[in-house]
């Protein structure tokens, strides 16, 4: 089953680099969060300072850690979102060949397993990825929250550590295997005689559910952008949550029509020829033998 898993995941990658990315971003982000906390855990206060600007290093540390906080709990709901939307999309695609596998004496348990065999090995790409992104993410984290104030100039960042990289790397791979459970449970719902129906009407992604959450996220991200324009630093913060937050839902629910109306129109072999941009002679051929010819 693993080895099936790993020639779907090889032959459609391109459907599965959009979710590799997010998973990447999202350990990239965590790992960085965590290091920046157990810097600030760690930095000591400058031993001549006076007692306010004690406490206020202190607030700033406490502030940082619990925006980092936050930050990494954006960042694993956005990529649990993004992976199963994904596999959402997958699943509808490939709905004739999961019948099949039925068809040949595939049961459901084993439909359930190849799925999640191929969210571990995207865990495991994205989790390799973010890695490596997680020093540079890190540095850039620090200088920010610098910036802002939250943490006094010197800082100086922890760039590893055992402990955030074992849990980054933990949370990369738990995140791929809890966006495919869904996906998964609608897997296993597929009958064998699926496989010599037309799975047009039952491939259905864009469910009107689907289109109400996604609109509707989006309407609600425009209006918080709108919004932050005008808003104080502590206000514009909690409403780049916000907009992180719905515009990732409404990006994640859009997706399959998007990728539909794309492939939509490179599936069309003569979209080009019939503007006269074609590149393919035998395509610009073919479309000009299929015109119609006024007779003489």
């Amino acid at each position: 089953m693993l080895s099936l898993s790993f020639s779907t995941f090889r032959d459609r990658w391109r459907l599965f680099a959009g979710a590799i990315v997010a998973v990447a971003l999202g350990v990239a982000l965590v790992q960085s969060s965590l290091l920046v906390m157990v810097s600030t855990d760690r930095a000591p206060v400058p031993p001549g300072a006076s007692g306010r600007v004690r406490e206020q290093i202190r607030e700033g540390y406490a502030g940082a850690a619990t925006l980092l906080g936050m930050t990494v709990m954006l960042s694993v709901f956005l990529t649990v979102f993004i992976v199963g939307s994904t596999f959402a999309f997958t699943v509808a695609q490939r709905r004739r060949d999961l019948a099949l596998l039925r068809l040949v004496g595939g049961g459901r348990g084993q439909l359930v397993l190849l799925l999640l065999a191929e969210a571990l090995l995207l865990g495991l790409a994205g989790t390799a990825l973010g890695a490596a992104a997680g020093v540079p993410a890190t540095w850039a984290q620090a200088r920010l929250l610098i910036a802002l104030g939250f943490l006094p100039d010197g800082f100086a960042p922890v760039l590893w550590d055992s402990g955030a990289a074992v849990a980054s790397a933990c949370v990369g791979i738990a995140v791929s295997l809890a966006g495919v459970l869904a996906a998964s449970r609608r897997a296993a719902k597929v009958r064998p005689l699926d496989a010599l129906r037309d799975t047009g009407a039952s491939a259905r992604v864009m469910t009107p559910m689907r289109w109400l959450s996604g609109v509707s996220g989006l309407a609600l991200t425009v209006l918080m952008v709108a919004l932050a324009q005008s808003a104080e630093l502590l206000g514009a913060m909690m409403l780049a949550l916000g907009i992180s937050i719905t515009g990732g839902v409404a990006l994640s629910a859009l997706s399959p029509w998007s990728c539909r109306s794309r492939a939509a129109r490179s599936a069309s072999p003569c979209a080009g020829a019939r503007s006269g941009r074609s590149r393919r002679p035998t395509c610009a051929t073919a479309c000009g033998a299929a015109r119609p010819r006024p007779r003489r």
